[in-house]
């Protein structure tokens, strides 16, 4: 296994995480806002930090793949 293949695994790793950590904190805050309404409580601090970093998380990966592709585009049309 050379650096590239170390790199690139590290890189999809990242990836999965992020997906992972946004995935989970969509439906954590969903099964709380679920719990909450049936307690007649407000949702917790914990899982509305968690939706706000995991939304703006979304934002970053989503700009970054926009780049990518504008960036790859441009490459295409220079060849």
């Amino acid at each position: 296994m050379d650096a590239a293949d170390l790199s690139a695994l590290i890189v999809i790793g990242s990836l999965v995480l992020a997906v992972v950590f946004i995935a989970c904190g969509f439906v954590f805050f969903g099964i709380d806002v679920y719990k909450a309404s049936k307690e007649s409580r407000k949702v917790k601090t914990g899982y509305k930090v968690w939706l706000v970093i995991s939304i703006a998380l979304t934002v970053l990966l989503v700009l970054g793949f926009i780049a990518l592709m504008i960036i790859a585009f441009l490459a295409m049309l220079s060849m």
